[in-house]
């Protein structure tokens, strides 16, 4: 699947495609959801829950959304929804957290600082929310 961007308005303009899928991202993501399914499950037996949660944190540092995937098939199931909840709420501000790392690294200071006070309304927030609720 390609997109084609148009760039110049005049006369013959220039076409550009662009590929919007690609089956190495996709494989890539597919492995890294499944290495992280073997790596939480693995901790969800050998430490319990506390184990789930450490393992679940750690592998959000790189991306929320295989996590996010995993724990949704788990909760309820083998995870209870309390547990899942404050796991998703930890994964959520880690992942945050190291983005605002990542920017203070990388970008300028007044973003990351900007960013710092976004992230943590919402980690903020996020916990208030989950201690009403439970």
């Amino acid at each position: 699947m390609a997109v084609v961007t148009n760039i110049a308005n005049d006369g013959e303009p220039p076409l550009q495609t662009e590929k919007i899928f690609s089956i190495t991202h996709a494989l890539k993501f597919a492995m890294l959801l499944i290495l992280v399914r073997i790596i939480t499950k693995s901790a969800l037996i050998l430490f319990g829950e506390s184990g789930f949660l450490t393992t679940s944190v750690l592998a959000s540092l790189t991306g929320i959304h295989a996590v996010v995937i995993n724990l949704a098939e788990l909760a309820d199931k083998v995870v209870s929804t309390e547990s899942a909840l404050f796991t998703l709420l930890c994964v959520n501000a880690v992942n945050l957290l190291s983005k605002v790392a990542f920017s203070t690294v990388q970008g300028k200071k007044e973003f990351a600082l900007k960013l710092f006070g976004a992230s943590s309304v919402v980690i903020i927030s996020s916990f208030v929310g989950y201690y009403f609720l439970f």
